[in-house]
């Protein structure tokens, strides 16, 4: 499947489902939250991990991508540091 469709072809996806193509070290990968999330990763597999939590209405564990828990957790420097410098040049 070519990857220009890859929103509408799978908006059927239900909360927690995923899609993902490689191709080498790339790996395209289609996450639905509360919308489509679209990832393309080199570095991280398609591993998905339990977050600790709990979904409140069907209280099953809340499972992500690892890419995702990653990128939560190392974001928050990175987002300061890019708001500083566009501050910084205004």
């Amino acid at each position: 499947m070519a990857l220009e469709g890859l929103t509408g072809a799978f908006h059927h996806l239900k909360k927690g489902q995923s899609v993902f193509w490689s191709k080498g070290d790339i790996i395209v990968r289609l996450w639905r939250v509360r919308r489509l999330l679209r990832m393309i990763n080199t570095i991280h597999d398609i591993t998905t991990v339990d977050t600790g939590r709990k979904d409140r209405k069907t209280n099953l564990e809340i499972k992500k991508p690892y890419s995702v828990v990653q990128h939560n957790k190392f974001k928050k420097g990175i987002d300061e540091q890019t708001s500083t410098s566009v501050i910084a040049q205004l």
